[in-house]
């Protein structure tokens, strides 16, 4: 029998092993042969009844246990029982037997599924059975209160959902997720006393339950929630008994304490989540907390700057932010801790955020401050005891006032700069130069008011000493305002430069705690400051734009001071003598105009020449001017002036004689032979006339009129008398 159950039975080799001997020893025949095969056949038929015994016999089992599947089994029989008739018939009907005994094993193979499936259905009846008995508990356990019991029903109906099928499962997970809602609102207060007693052993429980009912975010919430609440309420104490500048302070020493007491707290319950950083959920509460104080940080400083100095109070509170913001990211960096970035520079953003509004007023605390200046020097002014001598004392007083401000203003301006720095690393500088353009605008405006007054005084000629001393006075302070702008601004510009470069270097700073840009600037004033920097303008730029302007107003008030007497020489004493005399002499009017002319630098020099003399500050803003002495530069404008009024005087003659216009030419020799001496010439219209003057008589002589422009050439031509 063993030969049947191998793997390789070949029915004719086993014939052949089997014949084979009495083949070979016997003659072969027809008797002998049939003697063998039927004595084969009582065996094989032996075995074949033994094994339907055994197949009957398993059947039988099988149907016992089984009945939907007798028939089939009958039927199997039925194919056995003519297996057995067909095999003695011959080898080909052994391999139907063959054939038939595995279509046998394959209905064996459906019969053992059929029970597996049954043993499923078994079970799911029993996991469904289960479910309704802990669903029934748990109502009982929530009802009485009993949160350990709830849970553990919890943990029981989860694992026989998991046994249940999907068309099963849908409306029990709701069942289930009510249930866990349940057990979370009946843990809750439970949850809140185990974080106020520090009890660590309940904590961990619960936030082990928590993440086991898949509340884990609630957990941290509760968490949060709970040490937000001892926070809030630590800060209103502190306030209500201490200066903002000492709260503050305390507030951010409690925030350190209390890391300190957490981080191995949140350690020890987390330790089983490794996703789940302390740092974080700690960062996340201070940031909540931080936004969420009653009263706030910003209304609490606004209302302390109504009792103390704004920049005292600004720059301590922006410091002690500060101290608290690298103490943090110390302590994140020796406990080998990484925060998320995102959660960090939220964390920054709270803090920094009260100062976001104090830019405007940072910008006008700085004018302010040089605008009372001002205002007071002008009060003192006014206060003055006023002289009797007319209006020129007065602007005496102003000019002098105004220049004794200056250098006190540019020390408070220094002296403020160096406190620049220490609001939001120099973040303000921008808002600063603001605030002194504005309030510098207002000390132009002032000199301004002195300009106007200086213009008006021009019409007296009795004080027409005074007025030079006067506007040489005014065009010298404005020549040392521009002069110390100038180098302020370079050195304000300069200092500003080195910040924002490093502003704008940490555009790409990948490290959240150094994001300058995300937490100390909002878009708004982020852009302003790109584009101060683009545009490459200097911090005082409008300040230094505005004080060029006055000091070219002064400077053609010089021009016009200094002009003036001879403007009026010319137009109320010029007149027409007729000279005979072959070597005339010249006219009374052109000599005082030389005389004044010789005499003006001895008078400027007093009042210009002076080793501190800024005056030249005034004339030399432009290429042309720069290098020559103001002096010079009076004298040049001034000698174009008298020559171009001159020239229109005389061209006003409706008529000369010829003695008129030999008289004409010498005083033109003679102002020109002054001018030389000063180092000065004549405008070529004026050469020109005197060429004219001289030639009276012989005016249509092109060797005359050769290069004198022909509309002076015609102007002399109708002052000459018919003939």
């Amino acid at each position: 029998m063993d030969d049947f159950y191998s793997k390789e039975f070949n029915v004719n080799t086993w014939l052949n092993k089997k014949l084979g001997s009495v083949v070979e020893t016997e003659l072969l025949d027809s008797n002998s042969l049939r003697t063998k095969i039927d004595s084969l056949s009582v065996e094989l038929h032996q075995d074949i009844v033994k094994t339907n015994d055994e197949i009957e016999s398993i059947v039988q089992q099988i149907i016992g246990q089984l009945p939907k599947v007798q028939r089939d089994i009958e039927v199997t029989n039925h194919e056995i029982l003519k297996l057995q008739e067909d095999i003695s018939s011959g080898l080909a009907d052994a391999e139907n037997v063959q054939s038939k005994t595995t279509a046998s094993m394959s209905t064996l193979e459906k019969l053992d599924n059929v029970k597996t499936k049954l043993v499923t259905t078994s079970v799911a009846l029993q996991e469904a059975d289960k479910w309704t008995t802990l669903a029934k508990q748990i109502e009982q356990f929530l009802d009485s209160g009993d949160v350990h019991k709830s849970y553990e029903c919890i943990l029981g109906m989860e694992k026989t959902l998991l046994a249940l099928n999907k068309t099963q499962t849908e409306e029990r997970r709701l069942i289930l997720e009510e249930m866990k809602n349940r057990l979370e609102a009946l843990a809750t207060k439970h949850l809140i006393l185990a974080f106020d007693t520090n009890n660590t052993e309940n904590s961990h429980y619960f936030f082990t339950m928590f993440t086991n009912i898949e509340r884990t975010k609630q957990f941290i919430k509760y968490f949060q929630d709970s040490e937000k609440n001892k926070l809030g309420q630590e800060w209103r104490k502190v306030v209500e008994i201490m200066s903002f500048k000492e709260a503050s302070t305390k507030f951010y020493d409690m925030l350190i304490d209390h890391w300190h007491a957490k981080v191995q707290w949140c350690k020890m319950i987390f330790m089983d989540e490794v996703e789940l950083n302390a740092s974080n959920v700690l960062i996340d509460l201070y940031t909540d907390t931080i936004r969420s104080l009653e009263p706030s940080l910003q209304f609490c400083f606004d209302a302390e700057t109504k009792k103390v100095s704004f920049i005292d109070l600004l720059i301590q509170f922006n410091q002690a932010t500060h101290r608290f913001t690298e103490n943090m990211r110390q302590l994140t960096e020796l406990q080998n801790m990484e925060p998320d970035a995102a959660k960090v520079n939220a964390f920054m953003k709270a803090l920094f955020e009260p100062f976001l509004p104090q830019y405007s007023k940072y910008s006008k605390f700085h004018e302010n401050s040089i605008t009372s200046k001002i205002q007071a020097a002008k009060a003192a002014v006014i206060a003055a005891v006023t002289t009797g001598d007319g209006a020129a004392p007065g602007l005496q007083d102003k000019i002098e006032t105004s220049k004794q401000l200056l250098p006190e203003i540019i020390l408070h301006i220094k002296e403020s700069e160096e406190r620049v720095i220490l609001f939001n690393h120099g973040f303000g500088y921008l808002h600063f130069g603001q605030g002194l353009n504005t309030s510098l605008e207002v000390y132009v405006l002032w000199n301004q008011e002195i300009f106007r007054q200086l213009e008006k005084s021009i019409s007296n000629p009795e004080s027409h000493r005074n007025l030079i001393e006067n506007t040489l006075a005014f065009a010298e302070t404005c020549g040392e305002i521009l002069f110390q702008l100038i180098k302020l601004d370079q050195l304000l510009s300069t200092n500003c430069g080195k910040v924002f470069g490093k502003m704008t270097s940490s555009l790409d700073n990948t490290i959240p705690w150094n994001d300058l840009w995300g937490f100390y600037l909002n878009p708004i004033i982020r852009s302003q400051i790109l584009q101060f920097v683009q545009k490459k303008e200097t911090l005082l730029g409008k300040a230094v734009n505005h004080v060029k302007k006055i000091c070219c107003d002064a400077k053609q008030l010089v021009s016009r001071v200094t002009v003036e007497p001879v403007e009026n020489q010319l137009m109320k004493n010029f007149s027409l003598q007729d000279s005979s005399l072959k070597d005339a002499i010249p006219s009374e009017y052109i000599t005082q105009i030389g005389e004044y002319l010789v005499l003006l630098p001895q008078n400027l020099e007093p009042f210009i020449a002076s080793e501190n003399s800024s005056i030249a500050y005034v004339f030399d803003q432009s290429t042309e001017d720069s290098g020559r002495s103001p002096v010079d530069l009076i004298l040049s404008n001034l000698s174009t002036s008298i020559s171009d009024t001159y020239t229109q005087r005389i061209l006003k003659c409706t008529h000369l004689t010829k003695g008129q216009a030999r008289q004409l030419a010498q005083d033109i020799d003679y102002l020109a032979s002054v001018y030389e001496d000063l180092g000065l010439r004549i405008t070529n219209d004026l050469v020109g006339l005197a060429k004219l003057m001289k030639n009276f008589e012989n005016l249509n002589d092109p060797a005359v009129i050769e290069r004198i422009p022909q509309r002076l050439v015609l102007a002399v031509k109708k002052m000459k008398p018919v003939v």
